[in-house]
């Protein structure tokens, strides 16, 4: 791609001027003749190349997936790996690398005899419209009386011509792979996140973003009317459905229920991870969606199932939230101090 991107300008002005000036000088030779070379060598190279890009994207994008597959897969078990011991089953998950690393490897193989195929078509009809140019030629000699010196200059600028557009087939093919290989991520650039936030510095300071700040501390009461919800990655399963809770202020609150009921979902959901599917959900009367986000979630204090230990100090560990939400205070006391002495 770093290539594509330092060079790719110049060889494609270079190929060009090629590819013109070679079928220039080729029509002053007869535009039968001129006509024949070019559609005989171009149409096959071009169906050839636009097959072989369009496999290789496919077989590209699929590989890249099969390999992140594998990187997650050691990835869960290298962090687990305590668990994993203390179950014995290291032979069961070093037998479940190795069968998808064969499956990695079978695939790769399928892909080099892809490859490998259309790379014999290609030169095999090459050596084809080769063979059936020097015929042409022969009998255009016979036909219109054309010198073999002649036929051999409009052969070289036929080649020139030729080493032009092949050139530009090989950039079609990089340009082909480079867009196999960024299409993931500028999909995930320009993807529009469901849980509405500032975007830039600018939206938080101004007073029109649409976002709620309340004044008067907060009680803390929660309602949930008929929320529903599926995560992103099984859309098709439902894992709350017009569930409704009231939780008043003061209140204490368990939620129960077996695995996969949607208990640490709720949380999710109040913690504004995700957005429900239908429905709402309040605190205090007022909707969570509308709350601006860093003023709700530091209404919020959690114990998360999992451990997360950051590489710094232990106060710094158990104080995590509690400084950041300092830091952003002194901030936000700075700021009004500067703007009251201003005015």
């Amino acid at each position: 791609m770093q290539e594509l991107f330092n060079h790719g300008l110049e060889k494609l002005l270079q190929s060009s001027i090629n590819v013109l000036g070679g079928l220039y000088v080729l029509s002053t030779y007869g535009w039968e003749l001129c006509a024949m070379g070019v559609l005989l060598h171009v149409l096959p190279k071009t169906l050839i190349t636009r097959k072989t890009g369009k496999v290789n994207a496919m077989y590209t994008t699929v590989q890249r997936s099969r390999g992140r597959g594998t990187d997650n897969f050691v990835s869960e078990v290298l962090l687990n790996i305590t668990t994993v011991r203390a179950f014995s089953a290291e032979r069961a998950e070093r037998e479940s690398f190795r069968g998808q690393m064969q499956a990695h490897e079978d695939f790769r193989k399928h892909v080099l005899l892809i490859q490998s195929l259309f790379g014999f078509i290609n030169k095999t009809v090459t050596e084809f419209t080769n063979d059936a140019f020097l015929v042409l030629g022969a009998w255009m000699m016979l036909k219109n009386g054309m010198s073999l010196g002649e036929f051999m200059a409009f052969k070289t600028y036929l080649k020139t011509f030729l080493d032009g557009y092949n050139q530009l087939s090989k950039f079609y093919f990089q340009v082909s792979n480079m867009k196999s290989t960024t299409k993931q991520y500028f999909q995930l650039m320009d993807s529009v996140p469901k849980v509405k936030i500032f975007q830039t510095p600018e939206q938080e300071q101004c007073q029109d973003a649409g976002f709620i700040i309340p004044k008067e501390a907060c009680k803390g009461s929660i309602v949930i009317e008929d929320v529903s919800f599926s995560y992103p990655s099984r859309p098709t399963i439902p894992v709350l459905s017009s569930f409704s809770l009231k939780i008043s202020s003061g209140e204490t609150v368990a939620i129960c229920g077996p695995n996969g009921a949607g208990k640490s979902s709720i949380f999710r959901l109040l913690q504004r991870n995700y957005s429900p599917s239908a429905g709402f959900m309040f605190l205090d009367d007022v909707m969570i969606e509308d709350l601006d986000i860093n003023w709700y979630r530091r209404q919020i204090g959690v114990v998360n199932q999992d451990i997360v230990l950051f590489d710094r100090s232990v106060s710094e560990n158990i104080a995590y939230g509690l400084l950041l939400a300092a830091d952003d205070d002194d901030d936000d006391d700075s700021g009004g101090g500067g703007g009251g002495g201003s005015g």
